[in-house]
């Protein structure tokens, strides 16, 4: 009896395991915005819309980038249209998808091709950037991804795990002072014309 309970809790521990290691984000693209900011999104193959795996309060979940984790933004999946085999960073089956228009993007070596099943976003302000030591101009980053649960636990992106590296571009940003004194310019410029 002790035997066959080992077995069976071995069984169970095997199994438990084995789905925690099942990962499910097979594609991450990202996009480059005019404000100096980036937004990051993690294409999962499963379709369904999960109030347990998708609350990120409950269910930390999210990209590492240069070795600081940042979780993906709460309330931000997207359901998609589950479709199949697109692969690339645009397709034909998901309008959705689509028109975010992302800049470029990494697929899992695991699965060249998968559902297009949801999306989550993680918005990375100009401080999570310098957080990551990620600065204006283009970046070569190491990146990898974490969560506690298999829908978006990342799939391997490089052939020896997880981590690899991405080029990401970083819109430039004028600095404040650069845009005031702009400003004050274009100020005495209507002025000097109205006193003519």
């Amino acid at each position: 009896m002790k035997n066959f309970l080992k077995v069976i809790t071995a069984a169970t521990i095997l199994l438990a395991t084995s789905l925690t290691a099942q990962a499910h984000v097979w594609y991450i693209g990202w996009n480059a915005n005019t404000n100096g900011t980036v937004d990051f999104y993690g294409l999962s193959y499963h379709s369904s819309l999960s109030s347990s795996y998708d609350d990120f309060t409950a269910n930390p979940a999210g990209i590492v980038l240069n070795g600081v984790q940042f979780g993906f933004d709460a309330g931000s999946v997207v359901d998609l249209a589950d479709c199949y085999g697109l692969g690339t960073v645009t397709g034909s089956c998901d309008t959705t998808w689509n028109a975010l228009a992302l800049d470029a993007g990494i697929a899992s070596t695991s699965y060249s091709t998968e559902n297009y099943g949801k999306y989550a976003v993680r918005h990375m302000s100009q401080a999570d950037l310098t957080a990551a030591g990620i600065v204006a101009g283009s970046n070569t980053v190491s990146f990898t991804t974490f969560a506690n649960n298999a829908h978006w636990d990342g799939l391997n992106f490089a052939t020896s795990g997880l981590t690899t590296a991405i080029t990401v571009i970083v819109n430039n940003v004028p600095e404040p002072s650069t845009l005031a004194i702009m400003a004050l310019g274009l100020l005495g410029f209507q002025l000097r014309r109205r006193n003519k």
